[in-house]
C-alpha cells in the first residue's frame, strides 16, 4: 500500500471519510491516494429557480475513486439553510441532492453522486 504524501489526505480503502473544516466527503472506494479540497466560494452560478444560494462550496479531489460519493456539511448557526444543491454545469443548472437536513445540529447530508462539483446551500 502506498504511504500518504504530505499533501494527500485521501487514503486508499473502502468507505473513506475525508474531513475538511466543516465538510465531510465520504468515498465508497478510493483506488489511488490523493488530495481532497473544499473551497468556499464568494459567489457562483445563480441559484435554482431564483433561490438565493447562501453558501457555495467547490469540492474536488486528485484521488481516484470508484462508486458514489456522499457530502455532509455542518453549517454555521447563522446560515438558515435547509437544502443542498449540486451544480451540473451550464445549460443543466442545479440538482437538489438533499437527503437529510437536521435543524437541531445544523447539518445537511447529500444523496450519493458520482462526481464532485460546486455545491450550494439554500
Amino acid at each position: 500500500m502506498k504511504l500518504l504524501e504530505e499533501d494527500e489526505n485521501t487514503k486508499i480503502g473502502k468507505h473513506v471519510a475525508v474531513f475538511v473544516e466543516n465538510v465531510t466527503v465520504v468515498f465508497n472506494e478510493v483506488t489511488s491516494t490523493g488530495m481532497t479540497t473544499v473551497k468556499e466560494l464568494e459567489d457562483g452560478p445563480e441559484g435554482p429557480n431564483g433561490a438565493e444560494i447562501l453558501r457555495y462550496y467547490k469540492i474536488k479531489t486528485t484521488a481516484e475513486y470508484d462508486g458514489p460519493v456522499k457530502i455532509r456539511l455542518i453549517l454555521p448557526c447563522d446560515v438558515p439553510a435547509s437544502e443542498l444543491w449540486k451544480w451540473l454545469g451550464e445549460g443543466k443548472g442545479w440538482k437538489n441532492i438533499t437527503k437529510t437536513y437536521n435543524s437541531k445540529y445544523h447539518f445537511i447530508v447529500g444523496k450519493e453522486m458520482r462526481r464532485l462539483s460546486i455545491f450550494g446551500v439554500t
